[in-house]
């Protein structure tokens, strides 16, 4: 029943990290979040977290733990994803350590390959649309209004 009772309150934790609401609860500590992310991460929902909804103490905490998952990542990368920000050549798992989940995704099929394209924000309000190329890495990105 403890056992129960404890993933419960780690899963309330989440709904409220998800809904950016985690910074509203002061009993939170540090060391609760990064668990948090530990378990974000071991289930793959990291995934489908959307970093924008995130307080920025949290985006640092997440992309330091993927970070550290990946140790094979450059130092040039590892700093990118630290910052927050994309270049060509990522990977679509360092996107998403970088920036989190993209608003919405699509795949095109050519003779060439097939290749995704995400889109992050709304383009009514204006949004950054990245392609990737049929081997996972960004080959271009651009903004659109």
């Amino acid at each position: 029943m403890k056992y129960i009772l404890g993933k419960l309150a780690v899963v309330l934790l989440i709904l409220f990290s998800l809904n950016g609401c985690v910074h509203t609860i002061p009993t939170v500590t540090l060391e609760q979040k990064l668990r948090i992310v530990k378990i974000l991460t071991d289930t793959e929902i990291h995934a489908r977290l959307a970093i924008p909804n995130l307080p920025e103490e949290d985006k640092t905490i997440f992309r330091q733990e993927m970070i550290s998952r990946n140790p094979e990542w450059t130092e040039e990368m590892k700093t990118l994803v630290k910052e927050g920000k994309i270049r060509i050549g990522m990977t679509k798992e360092q996107v998403l350590a970088s920036w989190g989940k993209p608003y919405n995704k699509a795949t095109f099929g050519s003779v060439w390959g097939t290749t995704e394209q995400w889109t992050y924000g709304t383009c009514l309000y204006g949004c950054t649309i990245l392609d990737f190329d049929n081997q996972g890495k960004l080959t271009n990105y651009y903004q659109s209004q």
